[in-house]
């Protein structure tokens, strides 16, 4: 009987070790950044088609508890205090502007979550992407090309990291 004992409770530790490393091995994957010291995480991603383009739309924990400068999110690519996306050849896909919705600002001294989107074309797809703010960069996705036609028109897709891969 206390040899069943010892044996059950083993396989219980050895169940909760293993699944210790599988959820540390899948959170490894998600969205961080190379160095892992980005003032910033990305938190979701999701992508919607709209005919032959897609409505990338990001939501960011962004930490400027430590900054002395408002991060505005409508950055161009000389502001030292921007948060922008990225593609790996340099180029800044466009903002997604609605009418009365205003990019935004972290201000100094705030930690805040926001939600940044974007206006992606198929050659944006092409490339890989990245969010990049005060020197860090964090990847969107990788640089496997993407195939917008793989989702259905008005369709939203939620990737949990780089890798875009459909369900």
């Amino acid at each position: 009987m206390a040899l069943r004992r010892i044996l059950v409770s083993l396989l219980i530790l050895l169940a909760l070790a293993g699944g210790g490393v599988a959820l540390f091995s899948h959170w490894r994957k998600r969205f961080h950044s190379e160095e892992g010291t980005a003032p910033f995480k990305i938190t979701k991603v999701e992508v919607k088609r709209d005919f032959a383009n897609a409505v990338l739309t990001l939501t960011v924990d962004y930490d400027n508890r430590a900054g002395d400068a408002e991060v505005t999110t409508a950055a161009t690519t000389d502001d030292p205090n921007g948060a922008r996306l990225v593609t790996a050849s340099g180029k800044a896909p466009p903002l997604f502007f609605l009418p009365g919705v205003i990019p935004p600002v972290i201000k100094a001294g705030e930690q805040a979550e926001v939600t940044v989107i974007y206006w992606l074309d198929r050659d944006h797809l092409r490339d890989a992407l990245k969010f990049e703010s005060k020197g860090q960069s964090v990847a969107v996705k990788n640089a496997s090309p993407f195939d917008l036609n793989a989702i259905e028109n008005q369709t939203s897709v939620t990737f949990t990291d780089p890798n875009w891969k459909l369900p």
